[in-house]
């Protein structure tokens, strides 16, 4: 995706691949990469129906919420690709998601 679009990835699984984000183990997990093409703050919202608690993980930040939507801001120094990681706590069904940012600078 590139910054300012918003995606919508396969549904969170319970058999998702499990990553290790600065300590924190993050399973299910989903991974994705977003195309960053201009320096400045950068606004993602993640939304989805409860439960699970989801969270997103992105360049050092983590935004936990089990109210269907969490919020995070970046400063990004320089344009560049920027992995993201959305996990749930514990998923028993197939979770579906919306990841939505804004254009650094726009």
């Amino acid at each position: 995706m590139i910054a300012g679009d918003a995606v919508e990835p396969p549904a969170l699984a319970p058999n998702d691949l499990a990553y290790d984000i600065d300590g924190v183990r993050c399973q299910p997990c989903r991974m994705v990469r977003i195309e960053v093409p201009s320096a400045g703050d950068m606004q993602m919202v993640l939304t989805w129906q409860t439960p699970p608690r989801l969270t997103l993980f992105a360049g050092g930040m983590r935004v936990t919420s089990d109210s269907g939507s969490a919020e995070g801001f970046l400063t990004i120094p320089t344009p560049r690709d920027l992995i993201v990681y959305v996990g749930a706590d514990s998923a028993r069904d197939h979770t579906k998601f919306k990841l939505a940012t804004t254009r650094p600078g726009s």
